[in-house]
């Protein structure tokens, strides 16, 4: 059996050196990634995607100087799932090219088409039809800049991405005699989704358009208060009002089913309460559906992140940019990830919206790789706005990989998948130099090594643990009563008492066998530490140094 799973575009716009791909198996997907690197440009690309037929496409990327647009086919076997294309478009010579070479090309796409689909699946008529869920659907979009405002009265326009036109829409619904049978969606059903999602305390009772000198005006109304003007309001109702327009209304008076649109909708956050925000996500929750319609928002907010990151046919794209090119990378998360992020006391958002993640084995390492990267990198970077820790708990480690495209595994959790950029920091366990590391940390070093080393990095302590990197000046500091003349911890001694063999380690041999509490000694030492003082500890200054470039190219 064959299914088209995604298309393909190569050299669209600011995606040049990596081509974008639109999947479209996600009733709701999420697209994340800084401003100004391609997150309307992916919604271009997935207007294109929404075209209805094979020489639209051709029109609409005429303008484009070089574009491949691809088809992306998934022939599910009995043993196996082989992935083939076609190259539906090349674009690149002029506005002329479907007439010259079109029907060559046109040739050879129902060719490759039909070797893969048969005649039954696919029409091979002068328009070849490809049949993915996104094709032929009608595309809406809300720009991130709208505004509803107030506008002469003229005749019926379609709902612009701005919100231009609104006024006159709804003007026409409520007051136009042809259309009263439907005005029931706005005065009923959209209003009553509007004081679910703003206020249900405070509903509002009455929605109109009156004429305010010669401009028209949509007014509100609440019981036993006056009619007030939408432009008196702020901009998060507004933005409310706009996606219950396109979804409760739009589809009625263009006369079609809303299965059959593809919803754009970017930065609905943008002035909006966030509990009124998770209101509105649960209305597109209630309307998303894997036959349609499909809604894509971009977001640079935790809420839509952490709300629908669980739901497990929720899509994620994530958008960034370096030197050469724009990317977009689809992250394949699956519930067990996620749920692991939480079991892990963090939001999914923490791990998905961070320039880069550097996974430790516990808080105590946090404390002290936050203390170093502030010292080497002469406080420059921080946590929560440059990078993000994560913790792991050690032997948890076997759980998980780093592995890139098909090559992973569906029985370990996939640290790519959170966030392409990763520095994994383990302990060595090393009794002595020769001792051999546990295949574990093995297996994770080698997966570490074949991703590109610019962004990516595992460190495996030159030490035990984290703790030998600290001097007997810094232990002191955490003692209530100093001990002269103590010595610092061995390269390969144990720190704190191991159950196999608890007379052998630092704290028994040099600290009488006190209580330590890791936490607690880590932010005492750290507080009190400087660069002078660790910097010649066995790798620590060499390991700081390349883990800073790789925080320098994450926020690069």
């Amino acid at each position: 059996m064959s299914r088209i799973t995604k298309l393909q575009f190569e050299g669209l716009t600011c995606f040049k050196k990596m081509p974008i791909e639109i999947v479209s198996d996600s009733p709701i997907t999420l697209i994340i990634g800084k401003n100004n690197t391609g997150k309307s440009h992916y919604l271009e690309a997935l207007d294109i995607a929404c075209s209805s037929n094979f020489r639209e496409l051709m029109y609409r990327t005429a303008d484009y100087k070089e574009i491949i647009i691809r088809v992306i086919v998934e022939e599910e076997e009995e043993t196996s799932v082989k992935t083939s294309h076609i190259d539906m478009w090349h674009g690149g010579i002029d506005g002329s090219y479907y007439y010259e070479r079109g029907k060559s090309l046109q040739t050879k796409v129902q060719e490759d088409a039909l070797s893969i689909f048969g005649e039954d699946d696919i029409q091979t008529t002068l328009d070849v039809q490809i049949n993915t869920p996104l094709i032929q659907k009608t595309f809406k979009k809300i720009s991130a800049e709208r505004d509803i405002l107030p506008q002469p009265s003229s005749h019926l326009s379609p709902i612009n991405p701005k919100g231009n036109n609104v006024t006159v829409f709804v003007r026409n619904y409520l007051q136009n005699t042809a259309k009263l049978s439907h005005s029931d969606l706005i005065e009923e059903d959209l209003l009553h989704e509007l004081n679910r999602i703003v206020d249900p305390r405070d509903p509002f009772c009455r929605i109109n358009v009156k004429a305010t000198g010669n401009q028209t005006e949509i007014f509100l109304k609440k019981e036993g208060r006056p009619w007030f003007s939408l432009s008196e309001s702020g901009s998060g109702l507004k933005t409310v009002i706009l996606v219950l327009l396109n979804v409760l209304v739009v589809p009625v008076e263009e006369k079609k089913d809303l299965r059959d649109y593809v919803f754009a909708f970017e930065e609905l956050e943008n002035n909006l309460h966030p509990s009124a925000f998770r209101k509105l996500l649960e209305f597109i929750e209630s309307k998303a559906s894997t036959e349609g319609p499909f809604f894509y928002l971009t977001t640079h907010s935790s809420v839509p992140l952490d709300y629908f990151s669980t739901r497990s046919e929720t899509g994620l794209v994530h958008i960034y940019q370096d030197k050469l090119s724009y990317y977009a990378k689809h992250l394949s998360l699956n519930a067990d990830s996620l749920r692991l992020l939480r079991d892990l006391g963090a939001r999914p958002s923490d791990v998905l919206q961070a320039n880069g993640v550097i996974w430790v084995e516990g808080p105590s390492d946090r404390i002290y790789i936050n203390k170093w990267i502030n010292l080497w990198s002469n406080g420059q970077f921080q946590e929560g706005r440059h990078y993000q820790c994560m913790f792991y708990g050690g032997s948890l480690l076997s759980n998980l990989e780093a592995k890139e495209g098909g090559d992973y595994t569906e029985k370990f959790i996939n640290l790519l998948k959170m966030n392409p950029n990763l520095i994994v920091v383990s302990d060595s366990d090393k009794s002595s130099p020769d001792d051999a590391l546990k295949s574990r940390v093995t297996r994770v070093r080698d997966e570490v090594e074949s991703l590109d080393k610019d962004y990516s990095m595992h460190w495996i302590l030159g030490a035990r643990e984290i703790e030998n990197y600290l001097t007997g000046e810094l232990i002191n500091n955490f003692l209530t009563l100093e001990i002269k003349g103590l010595r610092p911890p061995e390269q390969y001694e144990s720190f704190f008492p191991k159950k196999s063999n608890p007379d052998s380690s630092y704290i028994e041999n040099q600290l009488e066998g006190k209580t330590i509490n890791k936490t607690s000694l880590a932010i005492t030492v750290c507080d009190k530490m400087s660069i002078e003082m660790v910097s010649g500890r066995f790798d620590l200054n060499e390991s700081m140094l390349e883990l800073i470039e790789r925080i320098k190219k994450w926020n690069a």
